[in-house]
């Protein structure tokens, strides 16, 4: 059994969430009859469950793991599913025993699954459909919901009797980190923190019964999981949860489940810009309040262009897997001259102020906290933060350092109002070091996707044994009235110097992240090529 030290950040604070575990919490769902899940695939809603059906469901599946499988505390149980109710069964089953959940995407990559196990040496599969495992894996049990997942329900009872209820401190969760930079590691967070996490995050968001949170981002990512899971469950909303984002069906259900705020990311933010531009003028439905858009950076262009277009605030957050979902968010209470000035009049969307229970600081590389107005990398530290990797120590020495977390994530912090407001500028890795000088991929993605409107194109960094590092874009197959070097030569007219690429590939898709993280290391051996070539 893996061994994970228990949370040294204890949660203490005068408003303490009201669940401190996952059983306590399903417990007092069993006679609500309110409604909690609206599930639809596509444009069709086909299924619908109460809390009280949720958490018989949850209980069911739970005696069953613990009396055929013997699953309890200190196991470690993969769930492979795409967005769908049985999925979130399987997470709240698993974890009201003690045990782990290690959610994956609906197919996992055989290499994924064996990394998983080197790291937590899980006992037991629950997929949505039958998988092929890794040889390893052959004598762990196997949770088929496509053929087994009505027998499982059969007769379900809300009946906990056989549950410990002590399991605050308990991994309730192993989330693995996209690789974008490196190999995935695996992130482990406690009961406890899940449930404070949700708690800030009802508060800021003002979710309560009736409040209705639509989820289009997959649930096996930490954003769905806190946010449109959790804390729609804790606060008694109704989750509209979709099989996965569906532009073309979007504003049906938004409109038909008179949705109140949906959680997006800039790639959904993109698509829905896209599908609109045929489409005429769209009026703001008045029972949405607004988006919130996280997972990776915000571009102020698209923003405006997204708010311009259909008169829905978008509100800005942050959060590290590492730090239990959202650490930072902008409130919704902002007055529209406030609102304003933190998405536009700086160089990048707010990211907003830090959620309760957070502390978060600027630090340079000396390792010193620096003043407002300067860049340096985000840390922060509170009861939020994870105590380790699984079976990670090198890494972790590096991300947690003296009671901080490094987040690899360079931004400025203002304060405004007497609130102090971060502002993202990108990931210490998402530069370009080209003769010495420090360049922005994200600063150069801005500029080009303001003056010439591009919407599917990235910039790399690739080695260049000239100056370092070059400069590369890399653009989405389409139709352009221009050859290659007549769009370098418009670049060179437009951007300074500096900022300009020196290479234009195309592809046929720009490969990213189901949440919309562009995977540069990917995108960089397309200019291995172009190494030993000198640029004008």
């Amino acid at each position: 059994m893996t061994q994970i030290p228990q949370v040294y950040n204890k949660i203490t604070c005068s408003e303490y969430p009201k669940y401190k575990n996952f059983l306590t919490l399903i417990q007092d769902l069993q006679n609500d009859d309110g409604t909690f899940i609206k599930f639809y695939s596509g444009n069709n809603l086909e299924q619908v469950l109460s809390f009280k059906d949720y958490s018989s469901k949850v209980c069911a599946l739970a005696n069953h793991l613990k009396d055929f499988h013997k699953v309890g505390p200190g196991d470690f149980v993969i769930a492979a599913f795409q967005n769908s109710p049985a999925q979130l069964i399987a997470f709240g089953a698993v974890i009201c025993l003690g045990a782990t959940i290690i959610p994956v995407e609906l197919n996992p990559k055989l290499s994924h699954i064996k990394i998983i196990n080197q790291d937590c040496k899980v006992v037991g599969v629950l997929s949505e459909h039958a998988l092929v495992l890794p040889e390893e894996l052959t004598e762990v049990f196997h949770i088929n919901f496509e053929s087994e997942g009505d027998r499982l329900f059969l007769n379900a009872t809300a009946d906990f009797s056989n549950f410990s209820p002590n399991m605050n401190d308990a991994i309730a969760t192993v989330f693995y980190t996209s690789g974008t930079t490196g190999r995935s590691k695996g992130v482990p967070i406690s009961q406890i923190q899940w449930l404070a996490n949700s708690f800030a995050l009802q508060n800021v968001n003002g979710m309560k019964r009736h409040h209705i949170h639509m989820c289009v981002l997959p649930l096996h990512h930490v954003n769905a999981f806190g946010f449109s899971y959790l804390a729609s469950l804790a606060s008694r909303s109704t989750l509209v949860l979709c099989r996965s984002f569906h532009p073309l069906s979007f504003w049906s259900v938004i409109d038909k489940e008179q949705v109140n705020v949906c959680s997006l990311v800039p790639h959904f933010i993109q698509s829905l810009i896209s599908l609109k531009r045929n489409k005429d003028k769209r009026e703001k439905p008045a029972h949405v309040r607004y988006f919130v858009s996280a997972a990776a950076a915000l571009p102020k262009t698209l923003a405006e262009t997204f708010i311009n277009e259909f008169n829905i605030r978008i509100l800005q957050g942050y959060g590290m897997s590492e730090a239990t979902n959202f650490n930072l968010l902008c409130s919704p209470e902002n007055s529209p001259e406030e609102y304003k000035n933190l998405m536009f009049k700086f160089e990048t969307p707010s990211a907003g102020t830090p959620l309760w229970g957070t502390t978060v600081e600027i630090m340079g590389k000396d390792g010193k906290l620096l003043p407002d107005g300067e860049i340096g990398q985000i840390v922060m530290r509170g009861w939020s933060l994870m105590t380790s990797y699984v079976n990670g120590e090198k890494a972790t020495k590096a991300t947690l350092i003296d009671g901080w977390l490094n987040t690899g994530d360079l931004a400025k912090k203002r304060i405004i109002n007497g609130k102090p407001y971060f502002f993202i500028l990108g990931r210490t890795k998402e530069v370009i070091k080209r003769r010495g000088e420090t360049i922005s991929i994200l600063e150069i993605e801005e500029m080009i996707r303001k003056d010439f409107g591009f919407l599917d194109f990235a910039i790399v960094g690739f080695k260049n044994k000239f100056v370092s590092e070059e400069i590369g874009i890399v653009l989405e197959t389409a139709p352009h009235k221009e050859n290659d070097e007549d769009l370098l030569e418009k670049l060179r007219q437009t951007l300074h110097e500096t900022f300009c690429p020196r290479v234009l590939i195309h592809v046929e898709k720009i490969p990213k992240t189901d949440t919309g993280k562009i995977k540069r290391l990917e995108l960089a051996k397309l200019f291995k090529s172009f190494e030993e070539r000198r640029f004008r």
